[in-house]
Formats: structure tokens, C-alpha cells, sequence
């Protein structure tokens, strides 16, 4: 049973210098979009997806512990949370897991965090992006009239004063 709590721990541990590595990323990644700067969007963005990776096998294997202690220890839920085992865990490592634990939630919300703001910001960016080409198309169909050769070619009438028409 020992083994597989040390066993959890190192899981734990990994799990956490990733996320102190994405919350890195993030960071970096929130500066590049603000500062515009393409090409660190895109190599952190790869950075960001191959982190997320390594999580997703983390969790796939922390996961996998879980259960099995969870049925060593008799509980009757399918997948017992942390918590729940960290409570049923040995002395020797109740103490190390609690404070895993702890900061793996903190650097969660710390990456949330970072994430909604990541998001705001393309976003906005896509937004004047958006904007910006349809106030180009919009401004296109304003001025019609001058480049038509026939006059009834356009809803738009072109009124002059040089020939006095109105």
C-alpha cells in the first residue's frame, strides 16, 4: 500500500511542476498577446498544447492510482477523490499530500486565471479584427456610384453640383 501512496505522490508531484510550468507559459503567452508579437503566440500556444498533453497522461495515470487505492482501502466509490484518500492515507504521508495537494488547486486557479484572461484578450482581438474588415467592405459599397459605368447600377445616387444635377 506504501508504494503505491509513494507512488502518488511522485504523480502529484510531476503534475505540479507541470502546472508551475504552464502557469509559466500562460504568463509568457498573456505578454506576447499584449505585446502582438505573432510568432511567441505560436510557439507558446505549442508549448501550452504539449504541456497539456503531459497533464492528460499524468492524470490518466493518477487517476488509474486512485482507483486502485480506493479499492485497496475498501471504499465503495468507483473513483475516490484525493481528498478522500489523502484522509485514509499513512502518517508518513499525509502531511506531503495534503501540501500537494494545496498547491496543485492554487496553481490551478492561478492558471485559470491566466487562461480567461488569454482568452479575453484574442478575442477582442478577433473582435477589432472583425471590425475592421467589415468597416473595409462597408466603406467599399459607399463609393460604388464613381466606379460604376452604368448610373443605375447602384442603390446609391451620386449627386453633383459641378453639372448641377439633383
Amino acid at each position: 500500500m506504501e508504494k503505491m501512496y509513494d507512488e502518488l505522490e511522485r504523480i502529484l508531484s510531476c503534475e505540479l511542476d507541470i502546472h508551475n510550468a504552464i502557469v509559466e507559459t500562460a504568463g509568457a503567452l498573456n505578454k506576447s498577446i499584449r505585446e502582438n508579437t505573432l510568432t511567441d503566440i505560436q510557439a507558446y500556444t505549442l508549448r501550452h498544447d504539449e504541456q497539456i498533453c503531459q497533464i492528460e497522461k499524468l492524470e490518466a495515470r493518477r487517476l488509474e492510482y486512485c482507483s486502485l487505492i480506493g479499492k485497496r482501502l475498501g471504499l465503495k466509490i468507483k473513483m475516490p477523490k484525493l481528498a478522500s484518500l489523502i484522509e485514509h492515507a499513512p502518517v508518513q504521508f499525509k502531511s506531503r499530500l495534503t501540501d500537494l495537494h494545496v498547491s496543485l488547486k492554487k496553481k490551478i486557479t492561478e492558471l485559470s486565471r491566466l487562461t480567461v484572461s488569454n482568452q479575453l484578450l484574442l478575442e477582442n482581438a478577433i473582435n477589432v479584427i472583425s471590425c475592421t474588415f467589415t468597416f473595409i467592405k462597408d466603406s467599399q459599397k459607399k463609393y460604388t456610384p464613381y466606379s460604376s459605368k452604368k448610373k443605375g447600377a447602384s442603390p446609391y445616387q451620386a449627386y453633383s453640383l459641378i453639372n448641377r444635377t439633383v
